[in-house]
């Protein structure tokens, strides 16, 4: 702490000083505050951005990356942002792997949809780890189907009349089928309802 003598000492020092001392000892005063200032602070502010969004959800390697360009970084702030992000253990791929397969499962896809929906997000996930996480979560193939025919059904009145049965029954199959689950499947379980 301060006291006025001291800033009295100071302020006389200062009197006694040449001009020319004087801008020498400007400088002197400048040249610390310049050295606080990180050299780019715009990779401190990619990594505060970044751990500002993980912190409402998770992301993956590549999502983040996408994200990071879209705050037009550059590709250097952005590869050192990934990496201390792995290096604090932020990004944790796996973990996010599972729970995009187990959100997209909850959704009612089939293995093969999401197999290639997680590849666009530059994730490898192939049957046996769909399946691991299936048996995680308690989550069966014919469950999804029979959930999916019964919301699609929800409030339908299934018709009497063949033909109209039939076009009925199509467009479940279709939507079924946009959900990526194959024909085998399907039959197996829409016999219960139309």
């Amino acid at each position: 702490m301060t006291t006025d003598t001291d800033k009295d000492n100071l302020f006389d020092q200062l009197k006694k000083l040449a001009p020319s001392e004087l801008a020498n000892f400007d400088q002197d005063i400048k040249q610390p505050e310049s050295e606080l200032i990180k050299p780019d602070s715009s990779e401190k502010k990619a990594l505060d951005y970044a751990i500002r969004i993980l912190a409402i959800r998770d992301y993956s390697i590549h999502k983040m990356k996408e994200k990071l360009k879209a705050r037009q970084y550059s590709e250097s702030i952005i590869e050192n942002t990934i990496n201390k992000l792995l290096e604090y253990n932020y990004i944790r791929e796996n973990e996010y792997t599972k729970s995009r397969i187990k959100q997209l499962l909850y959704k009612g896809f089939s293995n093969q949809y999401i197999i290639q929906k997680v590849k666009l997000e530059k994730l490898h996930v192939d049957n046996d780890m769909i399946e691991l996480v299936k048996d995680e979560f308690r989550i069966s193939t014919e469950e999804n189907i029979c959930y999916l025919i019964e919301k699609k059904m929800r409030n339908k009145i299934i018709p009497t009349d063949y033909n109209e049965k039939m076009k009925f029954k199509k467009k479940i199959i279709s939507f079924l089928a946009s959900k990526g689950y194959n024909f085998d499947e399907i039959n197996q379980n829409i016999s219960k309802y139309v």
